[in-house]
Formats: C-alpha cells, structure tokens, sequence
C-alpha cells in the first residue's frame, strides 16, 4: 500500500546510514593504528599532514564505496522479485537523478564523519580511548537513520530541519527527495550546506590532525599548527 519508491528507499537509507557509520569508523582506527604502532611519525617526516590526512580519508572511502555498490548488485541480482511482489514489496527502478542524490548525500556525509573520527583519533593514545571516543559520533550518525522512519510516512519540521543540518541532512534529505517531499531546489540547498560542513571540518581537523599524530601525553596546550 506504499508508493512504488516506499522499499527503494527504505533499503537504500538503511545501507547508506550503515556505510556512514561503518567507514568514517574504518578511518578512525585506520589513523590510531597508524599511531600506536609508531608508523606516523615516520610517515609524517616525508609527507605533510594535510595531503596524508585527506589521504586516509579518501581512500577508505573510496573503498567503502565500491563494496556498497558491490553489495547492492549482488543483493539485488540474486533477488526473485516475483516473491517479493506476493509479499507486496516493490522494488522500482531508480532514475539517474536519485543515483545522483544517493550517492552526493552518502559521499558528503561519509566525509563529514570521517573527518570528525579522523581528528578525533589522532589525539588518542590507544585503541580503548578511540572506542570510547568514537562512540558519541556514532550515536550522532545514528540519529538521522530514527529521523528518516518519520519522514518515509509523513514530512514535518522536524524532518525538514533534519534535512538541512550536516549531521543528519544525507539520510533524511535522501528519503524527503525520494518520497517527494522535497524538490531538487531542497536537495542542492541541503547538499551545499553539507559539502561547505564538510569543507570546514577538512580545515579544522588536519590541524588537529597535524598537532596530535605526533603527540603521545597528555594535551595540556593546544596550538593550531600550520598544514
């Protein structure tokens, strides 16, 4: 009794939710390792922070990426669509427009959690202090998976504001786009926030990133240092 996109993007807003979480941790724990094992203070002699900051980023999620879109074709090709419509589930095709919207809102808000993580790391001395850490981000990525239960039935304030702020805006704007209750004017207003959050914490986080690779005390003084 849903719309044809209802399944589409519940599916769709779960897996991008769970990718969100998964990779920018991926690339946390990535950077801690780097540090624990002394690895980062031979790295960081031959490069500068800023490019091996944005580095580690990129390709984790670059790798997320391609096993997101990995999983979903192998999903979908072993997937007999005839039962499902017994089962009243209706998978409809995506148009090149909401690809586009996917994979911008899923590629923006892996990048702004992955910053955040990667930032976080770099000042943890070990991987029991990063768990702890991470955790508050985690439960903040969570927040926009609730959020967009309320909006595949029904748009409110709360779903339209959710859909403008960085922290919750890839998941609730995927599903307000796909539903239809938001326009492509609210997608790219939603999308231009998010990437100038996202612009913002690469700047903040590779000088934290710069400052705490290479310290292992405790940090009583902080000094932003240049990238």
């Amino acid at each position: 009794q849903e719309s044809e996109n209802f399944w589409s993007t519940y599916i769709l807003y779960m897996l991008m939710t769970i990718a969100i979480v998964m990779y920018s941790c991926a690339s946390g724990n990535e950077v801690a390792y780097l540090k624990t094992n002394k690895v980062m203070e031979v790295v960081t002699t031959s490069i500068k922070p800023l490019p091996f900051y944005l580095g580690v980023t990129l390709s984790i999620g670059l790798t997320g990426l391609i096993q997101l879109v990995g999983i979903v074709v192998y999903q979908l090709s072993g997937v007999d669509l005839s039962s499902l419509n017994n089962l009243g589930v209706t998978l409809s095709p995506l148009q090149p427009h909401e690809i586009a919207a996917f994979l911008l809102l899923f590629i923006g808000g892996f990048l702004l959690y992955s910053f955040i993580n990667t930032a976080i790391a770099s000042i943890v001395n070990s991987n029991d202090d990063l768990t702890t850490t991470l955790v508050p981000v985690e439960m903040l990525a969570m927040v926009q998976f609730f959020v967009s239960i309320f909006a595949l039935q029904a748009d409110s304030t709360l779903t339209m504001a959710c859909s403008y702020i960085p922290f919750t805006a890839p998941a609730v704007m995927f599903v307000r786009y796909m539903i239809g209750f938001a326009g492509v004017g609210e997608l790219a207003l939603s999308l231009v926030i998010l990437y100038a959050a996202v612009a913002v914490l690469a700047v903040l986080g590779a000088r934290l990133f710069s400052r705490g690779v290479v310290h292992y005390g405790t940090m009583k003084a902080f000094k932003w240092k240049k990238v």
